[in-house]
C-alpha cells in the first residue's frame, strides 16, 4: 500500500529535457547565444545605426575600421557597420517568412496525405 505522504514526482517538459542536455554541449550554447544576440541586434538595430546605410559621401571612400566607421566605409563612403545592420534585419525576416511558408505547406500537404492515405 502506498502512502499519501509520498512525494510524486512532476512530470518534466520537453523543453527542461532539452535545456538539460544543452548545457553539456558548448557549441550548442554558442549557437542560441549568437542567435539571439542576431534577433536582439535586428529589433534594437535602428537605434544604434550612426549613418543612413544608403547615403553616400564620396569624400569618406574606402576608409579603414576607425571610432567614426567601426567597420570602416565602401566604394561609395557608405558606413559598413549600418549596412550590416540593416542586412540583419532584412536577413532574418526572409528566414522566418520562408520558414513559416513551408510549415504552412507542409502542414497542409502533410494533413491531406494523412486524411486521403
Amino acid at each position: 500500500m502506498s502512502t499519501e505522504t509520498e512525494a510524486i514526482a512532476p512530470p518534466k517538459s520537453q523543453l527542461w529535457e532539452t535545456v538539460k542536455l544543452m548545457r553539456h554541449n558548448r557549441l550548442a550554447i554558442l549557437g542560441v547565444v549568437i542567435i539571439l544576440f542576431l534577433i536582439i541586434f535586428s529589433f534594437i538595430g535602428d537605434s544604434i545605426v550612426p549613418y543612413d546605410p544608403i547615403a553616400m559621401d564620396i569624400s569618406a571612400r574606402l576608409q579603414p575600421p576607425s571610432w567614426a566607421h567601426v567597420f570602416g566605409t565602401d566604394d561609395f563612403g557608405r558606413d559598413i557597420f549600418s549596412r550590416v545592420v540593416v542586412a540583419t534585419k532584412v536577413s532574418l525576416k526572409v528566414g522566418v517568412i520562408s520558414v513559416g511558408i513551408s510549415l504552412t505547406q507542409g502542414t497542409l500537404l502533410g494533413a491531406i496525405s494523412g486524411y486521403y492515405g
